[in-house]
């Protein structure tokens, strides 16, 4: 969808970024995660469209019409509107016009608060009216910059929400978020960036380091068909940790004869991406 190339930009008298590569596909979402100041909310404008980089190139599609929707920050909204007026503004400059603007108020939670001016809301209710505007262009390209910012559990499973039917429409999501946990669950890739660099990239969904947890009644029947298997494991105090997807995991546990008592995935540990690649393991990118 879209494709970085040596991207550099400077402002007020340093590199904010420099030599950033990034290949950004469809149908994916992506998570830039690193320190402030690492760059990340500049990249996002840079994506967006919004500053224009010194150096390298920026290539979208040749011949679309490629629409992004973006939320950096919730200060863009005008104070004095409703949010009802906010909406249908959005609504009105894009594909699909005004008419599905009490849609959007209701899935966005918006509804009881229609009538009430922008600066008068909260700032989970902020953000949520801003995703909002940003959907209201049916985007190709959603941008979201700290998008869990003030708001609550609800708000947070709103977010995930968003983004799963945004990915599952074909968009290219880009997230910034210092929430590891909460991103962890939402991307696809995560994006390192530091003093402005891509430090590394990590496919989230790699086989090669996905791991399971599971318990069986016979743990010896296990560990003999996932050592012909060629499978690494561990034992833990509630069972084995095995290095492989939890369905090849069970397959495997069904085929020994043991019967399984509980088995689950682990996500993969933002954190643990993050430290690693911030302490220089990481020399190389992974496939995205």
């Amino acid at each position: 969808m879209i494709e970085l190339r040596g991207i550099g930009l400077r402002g007020s008298g340093r590199a904010r970024l420099e030599g950033v590569d990034l290949h950004l596909a469809s149908a994916r979402v992506y998570g830039l995660i690193g320190p402030n100041g690492a760059g990340k909310t500049s990249l996002l404008c840079v994506i967006g469209g919004l500053v224009r980089p010194t150096s390298g190139l920026v290539i979208r599609p040749v011949g679309e019409d490629v629409r992004i929707g973006a939320v950096i920050g919730a200060s863009g909204l005008h104070p004095g509107r409703t949010v009802g007026e906010t909406l249908r503004l959005a609504a009105s400059l894009g594909p699909g016009g005004q008419r599905d603007v009490e849609t959007a108020l209701g899935s966005c939670g918006l509804t009881g608060v229609a009538s009430r001016r922008v600066g008068s809301l909260s700032l989970g209710m902020k953000m949520r009216l801003a995703v909002a505007v940003a959907l209201s262009c049916d985007p190709h390209i959603l941008i979201l910059d700290e998008p869990m910012n003030g708001l609550d559990p609800d708000g947070i499973a709103w977010v995930r929400q968003v983004v799963s039917q945004a990915r599952g429409r074909g968009s290219t999501v880009v997230i910034s978020s210092h929430l590891l946990g909460e991103l962890a669950q939402l991307i696809d890739t995560a994006v390192v960036l530091s003093r402005g660099r891509v430090r590394h990239i990590e496919d989230m969904h790699d086989q090669r380091s996905i791991r399971s947890s599971i318990r069986v009644d016979v743990p010896s029947r296990l560990t003999a068909a996932l050592d012909a298997a060629g499978i690494v494991w561990h034992e833990v105090r509630d069972g084995l940790v095995v290095h492989a997807p939890v369905g090849r995991t069970a397959r495997l546990a069904v085929e020994s004869g043991a019967d399984i008592l509980s088995a689950r995935q682990f996500v993969k540990d933002l954190d643990d991406v993050y430290s690693r690649a911030s302490s220089g393991e990481h020399l190389s990118w992974v496939s995205s």
